[in-house]
């Protein structure tokens, strides 16, 4: 249980470390910067090296991201 525990924590201290970078292309976005970079930043630790197995990844792990971000638009896909 404490691992889990641990592990949480260090979801939400990578959440506060992503989320003090700024997006300077900030327009009319469908997804937010930290939506992409924390999906992005978890798949290449979780072995993906690609967008297509990003995007597949945060699909098989939306339960889990649901937690920390706003994903009413989706998992950001691997062409936009």
């Amino acid at each position: 249980m404490e691992d889990l525990e641990d592990q949480a924590a260090d979801e939400k201290k990578l959440m506060v470390i992503l989320g003090r970078i700024t997006d300077p292309w900030r327009r009319k976005v469908r997804h937010p910067l930290i939506n992409i970079l924390f999906i992005g930043f978890c798949s290449m630790v979780g072995g993906c090296d690609d967008f297509v197995s990003m995007a597949a990844f945060g699909e098989i792990h939306r339960k889990r991201f649901e937690k920390y971000l706003d994903l009413s638009q989706g998992i950001p896909s691997h062409d936009r």
